[in-house]
């Protein structure tokens, strides 16, 4: 049986392109083994995050899946990206988060192991989603959040070696539902409602009790001119609703929320 090899490097944070370890893993088949997977995802979200804080948008770019990429240009570019990206990591994380406390909790993965969710605790603290990864000619890649469907490649018109390669590249065939986090860490029992479909109007109100938090499903986005796409909020504080705030969408953070201090719903980080 073909011997495959399996070589992860992970990159200091604040350092330049020395690895901090690299570890061979021999598996003796084409797909993974669960624990070789494991730290192939930990490894490429470890080294994305890793580059962001020292600012290398190549090694940014080299991480992420076709979709993100997409999302570049839209975004206003790299140099944009990097920004918001970093001041999520910041915002999540601290500023100095150190990486190598980084462990895989679970994973999961959809159509033939096309699409994974891992969930991840830093230092013991375990980040509030799942991190997405999709296979593309044959490497996992960083989509962050869920996919969106894709169609699948057209047929090559000289066939053959072309044609068995396109049927080979991982392709993500169905639309996955993005969790949005709320957070009431205020004092008192509050309501608020979200945008859960694009140009659509806002869920029925939900009530979070003190100190307390919900998930929801977006099924589409509705602020598209930003890297990881994001939805409208509305939140209430004694008898008035608050005017709505575009939020961006949080890989290891809160959506939306109300501080232990606050009178005032806010987001995370504001979609502009």
């Amino acid at each position: 049986m073909k011997q495959y090899v399996l070589t992860i490097t992970i990159f200091a944070l604040g350092c330049g392109a020395e690895p901090l370890s690299a570890v061979g893993v021999s598996v003796d088949t084409p797909v993974l083994a669960p624990q070789d997977r494991s730290l192939l995802v930990t490894a490429i979200l470890t080294n994305y995050a890793s580059a962001v804080l020292r600012g290398d948008g190549d090694a940014v770019l080299a991480q992420l899946s076709s979709e993100r990429l997409a999302r570049v240009e839209l975004a206003g570019g790299i140099g944009a990206v990097m920004r918001e990206q970093s001041e999520q990591i910041r915002l999540a994380l601290g500023d100095k988060p150190d990486f190598g406390g980084l462990t895989i909790v679970g994973i999961e993965s959809f159509e033939s192991d096309r699409v994974i969710a891992a969930t991840f605790s830093l230092n013991a603290r375990p980040l509030p989603k799942p991190v997405y990864f999709v296979l593309e000619g044959g490497k996992y890649r960083l989509n962050l959040r869920p996919p969106q469907a894709r169609t699948m490649p057209a047929p090559s018109p000289r066939g053959g070696a072309d044609q068995a390669l396109l049927e080979k590249r991982g392709v993500v065939l169905a639309n996955y539902n993005v969790s949005y986090l709320t957070r009431n860490d205020s004092g008192e029992t509050l309501l608020y409602k979200l945008r859960t479909t694009s140009g659509s109007g806002f869920s029925p109100e939900y009530e979070l009790t003190t100190n307390s938090y919900r998930y929801d499903s977006v099924y589409a986005d509705n602020c598209t001119n930003i890297f990881l796409d994001g939805t409208e909020f509305q939140g209430k504080f004694g008898f008035f609703w608050q005017i709505p705030v575009m939020c961006a969408y949080q890989w290891a953070n809160k959506d939306f929320y109300i501080p232990s201090s606050g009178s005032l719903w806010m987001c995370t980080q504001t979609c502009t």
